[in-house]
């Protein structure tokens, strides 16, 4: 949970022998025997594990042992395949066997398109008829279903209202649910009720101070408070000291009311947050009487002393190597945050992975240049979401976890698989972008213990996309409205850990190439959206096709969109510069906390109907 253990990388553990020119066939296809192999230098093995379509990687020890399991498996030599099957071989990764085999449509089953409108992405004026005709396809795969039991309100029968006990008290039972449904257990043990106020509930994420059943990694304001304290003593703060010597030590209510006035200025922006402090009467625009009389007359100062000294890690401790620990002032936070999001909900079938961008305008090592987000430069991290709610990060200028490199993982796909082995069930459901999305992630991840079932858009080159459903880009506009829908379907086949991967091109205004394991079967969908119609001066429904893969991926992909929407609505560092690097990290988590609990909060009201 939360930052890995990071484990010493050792150069000799892993061996790189790519050849430098193309290794020469053998003269003839047959299997050498274990003694001729044994006398084999890497030069000639090479030849033999090209012929039969396998990688060139690797030690002599590794070569040797994969040319023997070859022979053993009885993989076939490139030259026994017909064309079609060279041309798409899935390569490294899969099964030596295994190809990319195109499925025919099922040409009786053609989609009717009559008095259908255009498309959302079809431009006004184009010929709809002149489009592609539309099939669907008979090739069924089976999923492996999501089983998850949660406490849930127990429903009357026939009434479906909830059903309560003698002293009025909800009862709860255990159901089946794919849903993001709240933790009953872990909010009984936080006293949290239909009755709580929702800052008791960001209470339950961010604590004021350690209940005694709490574990050690869970993090309070009562920590800040004892570092931040601490911090100022070691930087000889105070009566007699070299910096503020009208310092005194801050209380755990003194230290939340500092945060807050960010969270205040989240809600009516500031240009500096020290104008808040500042009554009403001396400026109209920022000033507020109410934080003026909580703070007293020394606000500012004490306000200046709080963001010289806070601290959101033990100061006492030696400052870890930055390649192991590149986020150590904050790393503690994370854990907690990770450790009580993952506590207080049941994870939904249906998530999605992406990035978070974390903007700083400071100076560190590890800012990445961002020019295509409106944030721009900063940190990113990779998150799974569901519903708005980030379960858990990893940010990307920690080291992926070295034995999933080791193993062969991208550090990007390492990321992933570690995001993956934090969730509680098998055979959840996962969206992934083109950064994610490749033939190689959606075999590892459903090959894993989890068993997750991905599906996305990808890219066309270097991401596994078989030859047999390329198109080629059109630019007259009358060979584009012929060329729109054409859809292209391919499966993976020859890979017996590896069944029902799917590639599928679509053509909209250019090619569109997307995999699922998820998808039960590639059929267009009748969807419906709302459109003025000019005569009527009113809004009427207008039906049109999209297959479901793409349906699927529209509903699934935008939960970590929402996550970020959600948190940037009132966010209270907008205008804040954030030289200091970690301050940005601490923000950010903090405000991932709060948007956590209020969908915590939404959630049990909902599934206890209450508005």
């Amino acid at each position: 949970e939360g930052e890995p253990d990071i484990e010493t990388y050792h150069e000799d553990e892993v061996v790189t022998n790519a050849p430098d020119t193309n290794p020469v066939a053998p003269e003839e296809n047959r299997n050498p025997t274990d003694d001729e192999i044994k006398k084999m230098r890497v030069a000639d093995l090479k030849p033999h594990l090209v012929a039969r379509n396998l990688s060139v990687k690797g030690a002599k020890a590794v070569l040797v042992a994969r040319l023997k399991d070859a022979i053993r498996d009885n993989v076939p030599f490139v030259t026994s395949l017909n064309t079609e099957v060279l041309e798409n071989m899935a390569g490294n990764g899969f099964a030596p066997t295994a190809y990319w085999k195109l499925i025919p449509p099922d040409e009786n089953n053609i989609i009717t398109e009559e008095g259908l409108m255009r498309g959302p992405t079809i431009p006004a004026g184009e010929d709809i008829a002149a489009a592609a005709s539309k099939y669907n396809y008979t090739n069924h795969y089976d999923r492996p279903p999501f089983a998850q039991t949660v406490l849930l309100p127990k429903r009357n029968p026939n009434t479906k209202k909830i059903m309560k006990d003698a002293r009025n008290r909800v009862i709860y039972e255990e159901q089946s649910s794919e849903e993001t449904v709240p933790n009953i257990t872990w909010c009984k043990s936080n006293d949290l009720t239909i009755d709580s106020h929702p800052f008791h509930w960001f209470n339950a994420y961010m604590p004021m101070e350690r209940r005694r059943q709490e574990r050690a990694k869970v993090i309070t304001v009562a920590d800040f408070t004892t570092w931040t304290n601490q911090k100022a003593i070691l930087m000889n703060a105070g009566k007699g000291g070299v910096q503020y010597e009208s310092f005194e030590s801050y209380s755990v209510e003194e230290i939340m009311r500092h945060i807050a006035i960010y969270i205040h200025n989240g809600l009516a922006p500031a240009p500096q947050v020290e104008f808040k402090f500042k009554r009403a009467s001396d400026n109209l625009a920022n000033g507020s009487d109410f934080i003026h009389n909580i703070f007293g007359i020394n606000a500012v100062r004490r306000h200046k002393e709080f963001k010289a000294f806070f601290a959101c890690c033990n100061p006492a401790v030696p400052i870890p190597p930055r390649k192991e620990q590149p986020n150590f002032k904050v790393s503690a936070f994370f854990r907690h945050a990770i450790h009580v999001s993952k506590a207080a909900i049941f994870i939904g079938k249906h998530i999605s992975g992406d990035e978070q961008t974390i903007g700083c305008q400071g100076r560190h090592p590890d800012i990445l240049r961002i020019n295509y987000k409106k944030e721009g430069d900063g940190f990113q991290c990779d998150c799974i979401c569901s519903d708005g709610y980030t379960y858990s990060f990893y940010f990307r200028n920690q080291a992926a976890p070295q034995r999933l490199i080791n193993a062969g993982f991208s550090p990007l796909h390492a990321r992933v698989q570690s995001l993956f082995n934090q969730l509680p069930n098998k055979h959840y459901v996962c969206a992934f972008d083109n950064l994610y999305m490749s033939a190689t992630l959606c075999r590892t991840a459903f090959t894993c213990d989890k068993k997750i079932m991905v599906l996305g858009v990808t890219r066309k080159g270097g991401r596994g996309v078989p030859k047999c459903i390329e198109q080629l880009d059109v630019t007259k506009k009358e060979d584009l409205a012929k060329a729109r829908g054409t859809l292209k379907v391919s499966e993976l086949v020859g890979d017996a850990q590896m069944k029902g991967l799917v590639a599928i091109s679509l053509y909209d205004s250019k090619p569109v190439y997307l995999m699922t394991t998820a998808s039960e079967e590639i059929v267009w969908v009748k969807k419906e959206r709302k459109l003025f119609d000019k005569n009527l001066m009113e809004l009427v429904p207008a039906p049109f096709f999209r297959i479901n893969v793409i349906d699927d991926y529209n509903h699934i992909m935008g939960n970590v969109d929402i996550a970020d929407q959600l948190r940037g609505s009132y966010r209270f560092d907008h205008w804040m510069r954030k030289r200091k690097w970690w301050w940005s990290m601490f923000f950010w988590c903090f405000q991932v906390l709060m948007t956590n609990s209020y969908i915590a909060y939404k959630k049990y009201m909902e599934i206890h109907d209450v508005k």
